[in-house]
């Protein structure tokens, strides 16, 4: 479980950012939240401590000024023009570029709570995979815990793709060149905590930012939404 003016994850009832929610309220002793696209979720059995919370992250987020999340949809559309000037360098250039660029790109803690890059916007960070050294992303200072500043995320989704390409044959990490066993590189991505009776918490070894919750009970379900999922496959395997 996981309520915060970002985000609301109740499992396995509901997982979802609050852009989603319209309205909260309390009917028959149950938590009902109406989404904006006409659905509705109802939650039976929360302590009342566990309610006033929901309500209070729902509050703020709505006090949040608009001016603000406007500031975010710029920095990202910022970003998005950015990607486009930067692979118009690489192209001119090529790898050399990246020495430079790199040196522009820092750690920002100002910038830590920016929103996930959009999926399309992660498959081009990857594409850098194909210009940039892997000595030099590996020299590169790693991404901070809980930040999600644009240096940050680049940094995760880098090293992500650069140890998925390695996956198969070599120890990224230890920059080994031994093949690694197949069994070692079975369901290693994924650490998997018990929580509570039937749930547990599954976070991205190379992302610990990338957190779920899989609930083993009736039914089975996990809070990024899908069926039979990779986080699910990790539990029952652990």
């Amino acid at each position: 479980m996981k309520i915060t003016p970002k985000l609301l994850s109740i499992p396995p009832y509901i997982s979802t950012v609050w852009g989603n929610v319209s309205t909260v309220r309390v009917v028959d002793e149950k938590l009902v939240i109406a989404m904006k696209d006409g659905t509705t979720c109802s939650i039976p059995g929360l302590p009342q401590e566990v309610i006033d919370q929901v309500f209070a992250c729902h509050t703020e987020y709505l006090e949040t000024p608009a001016l603000q999340k406007e500031e975010l949809e710029n920095i990202i559309e910022g970003v998005r023009s950015g990607f486009k000037d930067l692979f118009s360098v690489i192209g001119k250039l090529g790898a050399s570029a990246m020495g430079s660029i790199g040196k522009a790109l820092e750690h920002d803690p100002k910038n830590a709570n920016l929103p996930e890059l959009p999926p399309e916007m992660v498959e081009k960070v990857r594409l850098l995979l194909n210009v940039i050294s892997e000595e030099d992303l590996l020299n590169m200072p790693e991404a901070q815990p809980n930040c999600n500043c644009m240096y940050c995320q680049i940094n995760r989704i880098l090293r992500q793709a650069l140890a998925e390409k390695h996956g198969e044959t070599t120890d990224v990490i230890g920059e080994q060149e031994e093949p690694v066993e197949e069994k070692e590189l079975q369901f290693t991505q994924w650490i998997v905590e018990p929580v509570a009776d039937k749930l547990y918490k599954v976070t991205n070894k190379l992302d610990p930012q990338e957190e779920y919750r899989v609930f083993l009970g009736e039914p089975i379900g996990c809070t990024c939404g899908k069926i039979h999922c990779e986080h699910v496959l990790a539990v029952l395997r652990s």
